[in-house]
């Protein structure tokens, strides 16, 4: 997984993509690489952007303006979907291999000033779409949390396009798929193991319970929010009360 490296165009090109997103001012630098824009005519909106990594953020603060989630109407999930493909196309943020489908839609309902989960979209004030990588080698392609993709937006029904997109995590890193090499395997007993002892990264699990039932075991590949080297394959166990966990399948 190659990462780019840094040159002066850098932050003349995140410039342009913000002003295309309506942030035209000029951004504060928060951090060597990362910067923060708002936009000027509507200031609860604000974009942060890496310019090496190419992350971004974009966040509208429904908590300071929670008439947009009161009292609007959701339109039908075909329609939600379709908008939050067409927002990630339209913007250049669909790339090649990421599947145009999303995987996972979840619905949220405002208590107070926070979202809650809840089960249908006609309990919802807002419903987040997730995208993740197409499947590589028959494989499913996970990440740390199997409910949220690499991109991830979250909806409104407000009728203003600068309040509709409420969040977008955009957190893709590129894959070089004609640099591969081949790694022995550690056997599913080797993995099955490991979970047992406590060597696995718990990717979810239900509350106060003390034992849970594996009810399926497959090969994906681990894709992360954060920067690796490589991408790998990893064990995948699926139990009881959703509970899912990871072992990296790479024998060192």
């Amino acid at each position: 997984m190659p990462k780019e490296r840094p040159n002066f165009l850098g932050l003349t090109k995140a410039k342009s993509f913000a002003a295309s997103l309506g942030f035209t001012k000029n951004p504060i630098q928060k951090s060597k690489t990362l910067y923060l824009w708002t936009d000027p005519q509507t200031p609860f909106r604000t974009l942060s952007m890496d310019i090496l990594s190419k992350h971004i953020n974009i966040k509208y603060r429904y908590e300071d303006d929670i008439t947009i989630l009161v009292g609007t109407k959701l339109p039908r999930l075909n329609r939600i979907i379709q908008e939050a493909s067409d927002f990630l196309e339209r913007n250049q943020l669909l790339p090649f291999d990421v599947d145009p489908i999303p995987k996972n839609v979840s619905f949220f309902k405002l208590t107070g000033t926070k979202l809650a989960p809840v089960n249908t979209i006609d309990q919802a004030s807002v419903v987040r779409v997730d995208f993740f990588r197409n499947t590589l080698d028959d494989m499913p392609v996970i990440t740390p949390d199997p409910t949220r993709g690499i991109i991830s937006i979250l909806l409104s029904g407000s009728e203003n396009n600068k309040k509709k997109v409420l969040i977008l995590n955009w957190q893709y890193w590129p894959v070089s798929y004609n640099t591969y090499g081949r790694y022995a395997l550690i056997d599913s007993n080797t993995a099955w193991n490991k979970l047992q002892s406590g060597q696995a990264y718990i990717a979810q699990a239900p509350k106060n319970v003390k034992q849970i039932t594996i009810r399926k075991v497959y090969i994906a590949y681990y894709d992360t929010y954060e920067s690796q080297l490589f991408f790998q394959p990893v064990f995948v166990f699926e139990g009881d009360a959703n509970f899912v966990a990871y072992v990296s399948a790479v024998k060192y």
